[in-house]
């Protein structure tokens, strides 16, 4: 349910003659995280124990948050 909005959001920063373009590099970018997501959580998890992938996505999503404060409306 969250990719029409994001895809949105995204769509609205950009001029129409560059959508197919923001387009790309978002999935490549949606792409690369679940690739690399379950890696990077099997790893945390082998070496610093069960719970360390949930305390790293935590971390990332409240970081995430930096970002959306540019997006806010006016």
């Amino acid at each position: 349910m969250t990719w029409p909005a994001s895809v949105t959001i995204l769509l609205s920063l950009f001029d129409r003659s560059k959508w197919g373009l923001v387009t790309g590099i978002g999935q490549t970018g949606v792409r690369l995280g679940f690739t690399i997501g379950p890696i990077l959580g099997g790893a945390l998890w082998e070496a610093y124990g069960a719970t360390t992938p949930f305390y790293a996505s935590a971390t990332l999503i409240a970081l995430s948050i930096l970002f959306l404060i540019p997006l806010r409306e006016e």
